[in-house]
């Protein structure tokens, strides 16, 4: 019954109907607490429903669970940011990148978060650099996010030509793929990193719980 559910409830998010899906996920964690995929698919469908608290209540739960789901931590570290809960997101990330060794995904989001959140003891540009060189390396230099990801890296860690280089190696890579708003923003954090200047998340008031 609870893997029926949670079909029923995966089948209607893929129609976009998330209210709909809502209800069937809630059943199937009911029934079957043990369920880290159903308590996943719970977590996503609020965060698209902006029920922040709840969904990164059941992401913690679902890998709590099972440990291995790169995507929940992610997903976790994302809402956290969000929420101005930076210091939170970087130790989900953290501890998703020790679960998860082989996740170019969750090594790109955790070096971007200790290349640019905007509280100083957080960052760590030496680390950012290690985890971004390592992400392209995994996916073949050849993600245009992932370069910008190790461009911050690189400004943080005042290696301001390597920026400034691997910038411009993801505008392009970017400009081919035809995706003009990473396009545009390549270029823009290129501007930032010729200025000698290191990229900044904005300074969000941390939400109460």
């Amino acid at each position: 019954m609870a893997r029926k559910q949670n079909l029923r409830g995966f089948d209607l998010v893929k129609e976009s109907k998330f209210s709909e899906a809502l209800p069937h996920f809630r059943i199937a964690v009911r029934l079957k607490p043990s369920d880290s995929a159903a308590r996943i698919n719970l977590a996503n469908t609020l965060r698209e429903k902006g029920h922040v608290e709840e969904a990164i209540q059941h992401y913690r739960e679902a890998l709590r669970v099972r440990a291995d789901e790169p995507g929940a931590y992610v997903n976790l570290g994302l809402l956290l940011r969000q929420e101005g809960r930076y210091a939170e997101a970087v130790e989900e990330l953290r501890r998703g990148r020790q679960r998860n060794p082989d996740s170019p995904e969750v090594a790109e989001r955790l070096a971007w978060l200790l290349a640019t959140v905007p509280q100083d003891g957080l960052r760590n540009g030496a680390e950012a650099v290690v985890l971004g060189e390592w992400a392209r390396r995994q996916t073949g230099d050849k993600e245009p996010r992932v370069l910008l990801v190790l461009a911050a890296a690189y400004a943080e860690a005042q290696r301001f030509e390597d920026a400034v280089r691997t910038c411009e190696r993801g505008r392009q890579i970017a400009e081919q793929k035809g995706d003009a708003a990473m396009r545009d923003s390549a270029a823009a954090m290129r501007r930032l990193f010729e200025s000698g200047r290191a990229y900044r998340l904005p300074a969000l008031v941390r939400k109460e719980r």
